[in-house]
């Protein structure tokens, strides 16, 4: 795998926080609550090894059907490239989801760990320029007192972390001028 490859496809962030003061909010986060209809994120994916970020935005919509949130991601890397994923949150009725995607390997158990944090890891197959990658995900979201959700995401390969995903998501759609710059 060359470095590029990996930096290109993977999407992953910083180790600081993107946004200083990750107090709690007071309200619950639900996942098919708080991402139903239009939202958007702006973020950064951090090399562990190299130090390299790259910069991206994500515009999502989200659609409830009172069994199932389909969550549908456009992504816009500062770098000009694009990428699509939808993910499918079935709710189990106890507050927790599985979640499917087209590249994640098995489903992923979706849990509010905390009223206003969810947590989930999956691992997903990514295609690379140099072929497919096996990763996996570790993401807690938190639900901010400013009505914003932050999202970290450790990133790892057999174990072994290699970058960090960090995204800021509000709602409504995605400001045009983020679209063409990634987020940065």
């Amino acid at each position: 795998m060359k470095r590029r490859d990996f930096i290109l496809g993977s999407g992953a962030l910083a180790a600081g926080p993107l946004l200083p003061g990750l107090a709690a909010a007071a309200a619950p986060l639900v996942l098919h609550e708080w991402f139903r209809g239009r939202t958007h994120a702006v973020g950064r994916f951090r090399n562990s090894f190299s130090g390299e970020e790259r910069r991206l935005a994500v515009d999502l919509i989200g659609r409830w059907d009172g069994r199932t949130l389909s969550l549908f991601e456009d992504f816009f890397y500062a770098d000009g490239e694009r990428d699509q994923k939808t993910w499918f949150f079935e709710s189990m009725g106890d507050g927790g989801y599985v979640g499917r995607r087209d590249d994640v390997v098995s489903p992923a158990r979706v849990a509010n760990t905390a009223p206003d944090t969810v947590r989930f890891a999956y691992t997903a197959d990514l295609k690379l320029p140099s072929g497919v990658m096996r990763l996996s995900f570790d993401d807690t979201l938190v639900l901010r007192p400013d009505g914003t959700v932050y999202n970290r995401a450790v990133v790892s390969r057999f174990f072994i972390p290699v970058g960090e995903v960090e995204l800021v998501f509000r709602k409504g759609r995605l400001p045009a001028r983020l679209k063409r710059s990634g987020g940065a």
